[in-house]
């Protein structure tokens, strides 16, 4: 047994200790930051979970986590005689964390976060036996930081439980007034925290908890934040803000979610810091165990999973928020079944934007043809699918690259655009979004690490290739999605005719391929550097595919100054030059030199001939270039590709130094 004792905390930063084994030399290893940055040879237990080589191989190994352990918990593993890794808190085997541990392996510790000071302890030592004694017992006891829920209610004729009101117990710079119906910071101008306020009982399940904003002060930035804990007010040593709680705790602040000081959704429905005098918000944990928000009565869909029963809900009044009150008695909600508790369908509450009318009575909860457009429910592994269905993002984008699609909830109608918009990106992997259509039904779909190795049905565009069932029918696309950037939008369309278009902010990008079935789903890959998009709901233009007109190609762009043809690059151009956009774009694949281009035809007297940079495009100087991700695109000999040393961009007139990175 390898065990340790954690002798001192700091109330900082987040993240906590992490332990675990390697079979590097601690004698020949070059220390990383932290240990599950290493990529080979190493076993970690971090959060409740298991890395190994830093891949998140188990979620939750166990009840406990790492990142609420307090001063004088103890840590220990063991390998087993059958290379079986066993963790150890407090005494208490948590079980296997993996089978697979090499034969000769050192123990590690990495301090991480708030652990600051550790001792390995020995069982023969008597002190460190009373302090282990003391620990187990501490975490048995029912006032234990990690005491187990108590058990729900049954559910057969419940007591009528009292109204919902604050907690006499709240912080030191709050007040509870009106009955425990209302709470402020008296002095909110002087300070802008220590104005947590909890609810004197905990919440049913799909009960409501609400709060209207009553007063703010125009001086600190943040404002008001909402969630639920585990923690009783009447034993909870209250925080300066709850973020800072380590455990037990989900809260939303701004428009993100944390759990226990980490965020753990970023881009998540309206913005709190926005809000006004008069605006209302609250928090609802459903009985499946899921954890929903609402502002302003509207729901912003899940939040969180697998929170435990008996939550006590939690007002932060913080920054610019001064007073809220409690606005009614906790109303139940009726549970959604199915798809609806997922936001896809457009009977849900989640799913109806706000300002929109919910669908009229009787239409039914499964997705109708003609409802919004949501993504659906089932999607990729490493996605989740957020803010009523209508934003998606990768989890654990440093750690992760693939496994992320999503798909849309119901089949795309002729002419109808599909359309997203790129939220978040990293500077971490190469290659980026993919996007495309499939015939496949959602519920029919076994999803593959990535779209583009389903190979029947399915029509994607990766980088500037146009790909069918995992086999690439054309190169040199219109556009290039891995030159996209945050803010820059996607939109697909299958026309009447049944071809496949693309549109890049906003504009069409011509044909990509023909001959689609009549029913087909759009289809969003989160890949590599794309971590988190959102539906526009832009209805897109109108299509003409069916109209008598004979152009095929794109418009020309708006009238020279001087009557002239509609100029376009000529197909002869430099080596490391591309073409796209049918003549009309033109960018540098490698190298820092020969990327000539021509006109295609003379310039006529007058006639100006003009260029501009793509918006969406990467800067003009290349940087140090991403290695791929394994699988796909995998470079070998590490040669510099299109997304290392690419310049994407205007293309200027005149000689230059090339720039040459450090």
């Amino acid at each position: 047994m390898f065990e340790i004792r954690i002798d001192k905390l700091v109330d900082k930063w987040s993240g906590s200790i992490e332990i675990g084994v390697t079979a590097h030399n601690p004698n020949s290893l070059e220390y990383p930051a932290t240990m599950t940055n290493l990529r080979s040879g190493t076993i970690m237990m971090s959060g409740c979970g298991i890395l190994t080589n830093g891949k998140g191989t188990r979620r939750e190994y166990c009840e406990f986590s790492l990142d609420e352990l307090q001063e004088g918990d103890h840590i220990g593993l063991t390998r087993k005689a059958n290379n079986a890794l066993h963790f150890y808190i407090n005494g208490v085997d948590q079980g296997v964390a993996t089978t697979l541990t090499p034969q000769v392996v050192y123990g590690v510790v990495d301090l991480y976060g708030m652990a600051v000071k550790v001792t390995i302890v020995h069982s023969h030592n008597p002190s460190d036996r009373l302090r282990r004694h003391n620990a187990i017992l501490r975490a048995m006891s029912p006032e234990g930081p990690r005491r187990t829920p108590p058990a729900a209610p049954p559910p057969a004729g419940p007591p009528a439980l009292p109204r919902l009101v604050f907690h006499p117990n709240c912080g030191q710079k709050a007040a509870v007034v009106n009955e425990g119906r209302t709470a402020l910071r008296p002095h909110a101008t002087d300070d802008f925290n220590h104005g947590v306020a909890l609810s004197a009982r905990a919440l049913r399940d799909n009960e409501l908890f609400t709060v209207r904003i009553d007063r703010m002060v125009d001086k600190w930035a943040g404002s008001i934040e909402i969630g639920v804990t585990t923690h009783s007010p009447a034993h909870l040593q209250l925080p300066s803000t709850m973020t800072n709680l380590r455990s037990g705790t989900w809260m939303m602040t701004g428009n993100g979610v944390m759990h226990n000081g980490t965020t753990v959704l970023d881009e998540y429905g309206h913005n709190l810091d926005r809000l006004k005098a008069g605006d209302t918000v609250g928090v609802l944990r459903r009985d499946d165990g899921t954890l929903h928000f609402f502002v302003n009565g509207v729901a912003q869909g899940p939040a969180a999973w697998n929170v435990p029963p008996n939550v006590f809900a939690v007002v932060d009044l913080y920054g610019q928020a001064a007073q809220a009150t409690i606005l009614e008695e906790g109303a139940e909600v009726t549970p959604l079944s199915g798809d609806d508790a997922d936001g896809d369908t457009p009977g849900s509450p989640e799913s109806v934007p706000s300002g929109s009318s919910p669908p009229p009575s009787g239409s039914g909860t499964s997705p109708c043809p003609q409802g919004d457009l949501r993504f659906h429910r089932r999607h990729g592994s490493n996605a989740i699918v957020t803010n009523g269905g209508r934003t998606a993002l990768r989890q654990n984008c440093r750690s992760e690259f693939n496994d992320a699609i999503v798909i849309s909830n119901r089949a795309l109608r002729d002419g109808e655009l599909f359309e997203i918009v790129i939220q978040k990106m990293v500077d971490r992997w190469s290659g980026s979004i993919e996007a495309g259509v499939t015939a496949i039904r959602p519920e029919e779909l076994e999803f593959p690490n990535t779209m583009t190795d389903i190979d029947y049905d399915t029509w994607m565009l990766s980088g500037t290739a146009i790909m069918q069932d995992g086999n690439t029918m054309r190169n040199n696309y219109g556009c290039d999605l891995d030159a996209l950037g945050t803010g820059s939008r996607i939109g697909m369309m299958r026309t009447a005719r049944g071809d496949l278009r693309y549109f890049i902010n906003g504009s069409d990008q011509g044909v990509a391929c023909s001959g689609l079935p009549p029913e087909v789903y759009a289809v969003v890959d989160l890949y590599g550097q794309c971590v988190q998009v959102s539906l526009t709901g832009a209805t897109g233009p109108v299509d003409n595919s069916q109209a008598p007109a004979t152009v095929t190609e794109k418009p020309c762009p708006l009238p020279s100054p001087a009557p002239g043809p509609c100029q376009r690059f000529h197909g002869r151009c430099g080596q490391n030059v591309a073409l796209g956009a049918e003549g009309l774009g033109a960018a540098r694949v490698s190298g820092y030199n020969h990327g000539l281009v021509f006109s295609r035809s003379h310039l006529r007297p007058g006639e100006l001939f003009e260029v501009g940079g793509d918006t969406g495009t990467r800067p003009l100087c290349g940087g140090r270039g991403r290695g791929h991700p394994r699988g796909r695109g995998h470079n070998p000999r590490g040669e510099m590709g299109r997304d290392g040393m690419g310049c994407y961009g205007p293309l200027r007139e005149g000689g230059g130094t090339p720039y040459n990175p450090p």
